[in-house]
């Protein structure tokens, strides 16, 4: 299954969004991401008003991230039996509710979508910027180009787009700007049934290379440097691409990282700060069923602190289930729900130069 991030899809406010606010979204983009033919989306234009596009600077229709969704909604209740001229004008919040009463498959989808439009509302502070607008258009299309590419399990169109993306953007911005919204893209398509399992399973094979090649770049202009911060998943937990991101978040702050991946077992990530010394253990964690892992968050975090050095941090990542006030730990436990919080704290590090 696509590996769901250890830290919040959305971590980064309206610079890390499914899509930005100041995306400017062509007919194709919007197409391929709402799943509606571009003359469908035309037809539910001029009959229905379903959305109304606003025009670039050289006559262009153009959409916003509120548009998608609202049409995503759409697409939902026509395939439900709908029929458009009937729900077309209906406010988005209607349209939510009348998702939401589906069938149970259908519902968690809705869900998310009226998730989505609460979260791609427009910022007061997101201004006119024109390179964050240059920017949205970019990271835009390549997300329609990548989930298209998905769809017809097209490798060599998936890695040269990747492969593009990387020689135009920071790694940073690669990773949180491209990666992330592609993964929640994506894990709302398989919902949906849009997309099946082989696709999920395809994506995250290039999703790990191009985020380890991502890194990889980072920490070269670091060799020289300690490793100042550990990243390890919990015994158990499968989930790496948020470790992934929580690393690049790191080392795009030059404070270098030891990625030491998921199902790590507790005395093992402990010996592993140790040794490299390490002034940091960062746990990342998921919200996983009862009985997955083979011990709660809980007894790991108990285990795992008894082998650590004293001086050393512990920091907490992620939105798994863990009860903080059950511990009785001989240290204080940093949470951070979501990779900005992450970002927060890694930029004090950086310009107070613990780490260094």
């Amino acid at each position: 299954m696509l590996d769901k991030l250890s830290f919040s899809p959305y971590p980064l406010g309206k610079q890390v969004k499914s899509l930005s606010h100041s995306s400017h979204l062509s007919v194709k983009a919007v197409s391929i991401l709402a799943g509606v033919s571009p003359h469908t989306l035309r037809a539910w234009e001029k009959r229905y008003r379903a959305v109304e596009p606003r025009r670039s600077d050289t006559g262009r229709r153009v959409y916003r991230p509120s548009d998608v969704e609202r049409l995503r909604l759409l697409v939902r209740l026509v395939d439900a039996g709908h029929s458009i001229s009937t729900v077309a004008s209906r406010p988005d919040s209607e349209l939510a509710a009348l998702c939401e009463s589906l069938p149970p498959e259908r519902g968690s989808y809705a869900r998310s979508a009226q998730d989505r439009l609460a979260r791609t509302e427009p910022s007061p502070s997101s201004g006119s910027n024109p390179r964050m607008s240059a920017l949205s258009d970019s990271t835009g299309e390549t997300l329609a180009e990548v989930i298209d590419s998905i769809r017809h399990f097209n490798l060599d169109r998936i890695s040269e787009c990747f492969a593009r993306s990387q020689e135009l953007f920071h790694p940073r911005t690669f990773a949180l700007e491209i990666i992330g919204p592609i993964l929640s893209e994506m894990g709302v398509l398989v919902d949906r049934g849009v997309l099946g399992i082989s696709q999920e399973h395809l994506l995250s094979v290039q999703v790990r290379g191009a985020l380890g090649a991502a890194l990889e770049k980072l920490d070269r202009g670091m060799r020289n440097q300690p490793h100042a911060l550990a990243l390890a998943g919990a015994e158990g937990d499968m989930h790496e691409f948020g470790l992934l991101l929580g690393a690049i978040l790191c080392a795009s702050r030059g404070i270098r990282p030891l990625l030491l991946g998921p199902n790590l077992p507790p005395k093992d990530f402990a010996d592993a700060v140790q040794k490299s010394g390490t002034r940091i253990a960062l746990l990342g964690t998921t919200p996983l069923p009862p009985g997955e892992m083979p011990r709660t968050y809980e007894e790991y975090l108990t285990e795992m602190e008894s082998h650590l050095p004293p001086e050393t941090e512990l920091w907490l990542g992620g939105r798994g289930d863990v009860k903080l006030g059950s511990l009785n730990l001989k240290r204080d436990i940093r949470a951070l729900v979501t990779l900005e919080m992450l970002d927060h704290a890694l930029s004090k590090l950086e310009n107070h130069g613990k780490v260094k």
